[in-house]
């Protein structure tokens, strides 16, 4: 397999808004229920910065998914050192260790920026997301029980975390 992992470009957002939109068509992944626009994901992608980026990982020059982190809590500045990581591939290509790559990728760029501590903020109904990150040493630090409603299937809304 022939990929590669490189910083996200403004021209990649209509793929990255299409991947993210496959997770909220799938549903009990994200906790968006509704399709996000592409104006919406260009507001998104103008908040990425050097500390805080975005990377997508091509296979055969195609975009199959990204991983990113933002701030965690921003403007408080005693958190400054922990920093939440975000990582989304398209729903065709999973099982393919692309999300293993792509987390690989950013907890070491994580380290290189000197963050401290990354979480991940996600529902418990989203296990191939709990299984790559207990992969990759995290663990659970924190749960608020039955916090999404998918109709009548009520999921909790967990914490998972690592020390770099």
């Amino acid at each position: 397999m022939n990929y590669i992992i490189r910083p996200g470009e403004e021209t990649d957002v209509p793929r990255l808004t299409e991947i993210y939109n496959m997770s909220i068509e799938k549903g009990k992944i994200t906790a968006d229920m509704d399709k996000l626009s592409l104006e919406n994901r260009l507001i998104w992608f103008s908040g990425f910065t050097d500390r805080h980026p975005i990377f997508v990982i091509e296979v055969d020059s195609k975009v199959l998914g990204y991983c990113y982190l933002s701030p965690y809590r921003p403007g408080r500045r005693a958190l400054d050192s922990v920093v939440e990581i975000s990582y989304y591939l398209d729903l065709d290509y999973t099982s393919m260790g692309l999300g293993s790559l792509l987390m690989e990728n950013t907890l070491s760029i994580a380290k290189t920026l000197g963050y401290k501590t990354v979480v991940a903020i996600l529902l418990s109904s989203n296990s191939p997301s709990i299984r790559i990150l207990e992969k990759f040493g995290f663990s659970k630090w924190g749960e608020i029980p039955q916090a999404a409603n998918y109709g009548d299937d009520w999921y909790s809304h967990l914490y998972y975390g690592k020390k770099l």
